[in-house]
């Protein structure tokens, strides 16, 4: 039996703006540090996100009867799920995708070859392999090298099509 190391959190600064209007009662205000319930007036909320990457370097590898096998990450989602979406991703060498977060769902990537991705004000160097997840709000992108195309697998979880905020 053999597990993930641990999952390598690098802290992302994104500034999440929210102005509530006057003592506005909030049922659901996620990550901003309130109870659920909570009133409150004008508020701005400066949000640090934590985008979880899991580097295949690091996993474990296993020998097994006729293969090998890689544990690349325990992933913890942050709510139960009933669906998931699963997207094969082409994007062109020297290409960036448009900069996005979405609403409700997680995102797990994981990329086919050497890429860099973009979350918040940082850029991430990813290999093939590599196990990226993004939280809600957390906007991101990728970026090709010059010289190579590369397939990204993506997983939404729940699998919710119209998510996406530009």
């Amino acid at each position: 039996m053999f597990s993930a190391k641990a999952e390598e959190v690098l802290p992302i600064n994104i500034h999440c703006h929210k102005q509530v209007k006057k003592s506005k009662y909030i049922p659901n205000f996620r990550n901003s540090g309130f109870q659920n319930g909570t009133i409150i007036s004008d508020v701005h909320i400066v949000c640090m996100v934590k985008v979880r990457v899991h580097k295949i370097v690091n996993a474990e590898i296993a020998s097994r009867a006729g293969y090998q096998a890689r544990y690349i990450a325990d992933v913890r989602l942050q709510s139960p799920i009933a669906t998931v979406g699963v997207i094969q991703v082409e994007i062109k060498r020297g290409r960036k995708t448009s900069p996005h977060t979405h609403e409700h769902l997680e995102e797990l990537f994981i990329p086919l070859g050497r890429t860099k991705m973009g979350v918040g004000e940082s850029i991430i160097e990813l290999e093939r392999g590599d196990v990226v997840i993004a939280e809600p709000g957390e906007k991101h992108w990728f970026e090709t090298y010059p010289d190579e195309d590369v397939m990204v697998i993506a997983l939404k979880l729940p699998n919710l099509k119209d998510d996406k905020i530009q």
